[in-house]
């Protein structure tokens, strides 16, 4: 992406001042950027993108982030599948140098990923109430020394929520350490602790979920077999036989990745299985055709044809 086709310094940076919003995570003073302008800032601001979660799937890889009120996490330029984001808020006119390069290496490098596509669909907070609160940001605020059992339950549902709200706050953060890998969404988006998963003892992010669900449902537990459909909608489904499922797992549990944004469950990589690469390894640069050399630069009619849909 820094290197090809245009060579960038990503050390030719400056320092300036740590984004207010940042401060909770970051205590130095300055933060180091690469200017992607030289001019004083005009325009509306750009684009970024919750951080937190998508480097859970392997469709999407993120490049850099960028100077936001936000937070660090939050993504400036990123991929998922063969589409890109280029969230700088500046025209291609008004980059410098650097910044015009990027752009034309992030085109450039968008193009190798013919066969990628977008797998995670996710709900917007700004349009949707009932999107899944992040697990992953939850651990994020058990770090801040400022939390509080109030602040911490506001992620919650049901009466988990009434409980946290009464307790101090170091047994508030306990609680939710002790159940954080059983944690899930409900139909309303909050967290809740799935109590089936919390019987089998095994964290749902785990890569040993899948095999653990299905060795305890081997042994006759129809939750564990029931929880293990539910987790994983993909699979052959809550009515199948165990065989069946045992069957799945053995021919592509490999291809299987979990996602808290797609709803707290197990998704098929498509490229992975079509591939018979596991989608632990199938990740960033390795997802692009092998046809397409690094250094490719595809022609301007190439990089603006529209390569599925409209």
């Amino acid at each position: 992406m820094f290197s090809n086709p245009n060579l960038i310094d990503i050390h030719a940076t400056v320092a300036v001042p740590t984004p207010k919003s940042w401060q909770g995570q970051i205590s130095a003073a300055e933060v180091q950027v690469l200017p992607l302008r030289d001019r004083t800032r005009t325009g509306v601001p750009g684009w970024c993108t919750v951080g937190v979660g998508l480097e859970e799937s392997p469709d999407v890889e993120v490049m850099c982030g960028g100077i936001n009120s936000k937070q660090p996490q939050h993504a400036a330029l990123w991929r998922q599948g063969h589409l890109l984001h280029f969230g700088f808020e500046e025209s291609p006119a008004l980059l410098n140098a650097p910044g015009r390069a990027l752009l034309e290496n992030s085109i450039c490098y968008a193009a190798r990923f013919t066969e990628d596509r977008p797998i995670v669909v996710t709900q917007s907070s700004f349009t949707n109430k009932t999107y899944p609160r992040s697990q992953r940001a939850l651990r994020l605020a058990l770090d801040q020394p400022t939390a509080t059992a109030k602040s911490l339950a506001v992620s919650f549902g049901g009466p988990i929520r009434s409980t946290l709200e009464a307790m101090s706050s170091e047994p508030a953060r306990q609680w939710i350490r002790e159940n954080l890998g059983f944690l899930v969404a409900d139909e309303r988006g909050m967290l809740v602790v799935d109590e089936d998963l919390k019987r089998l003892g095994v964290a749902l992010d785990a890569p040993e979920f899948p095999a653990r669900a299905l060795a305890s449902a081997t042994a006759g537990s129809e939750p564990a077999l029931a929880l293990l459909a539910r987790r994983v909608p993909e699979g052959p489904g809550a009515s199948a036989a165990l065989a069946v499922w045992r069957d799945f797992l053995a021919a592509k549990g490999a291809f299987l990745f979990f996602s808290e944004t797609a709803g707290f469950v197990w998704r098929l990589d498509p490229l992975a299985a079509k591939r018979g690469i596991p989608s632990a390894e199938l990740r960033g640069s390795r997802r692009a055709s092998p046809t397409l050399e690094p250094t490719t630069r595809p022609s301007r009619e190439q990089a603006l044809r529209p390569r599925s849909g409209r």
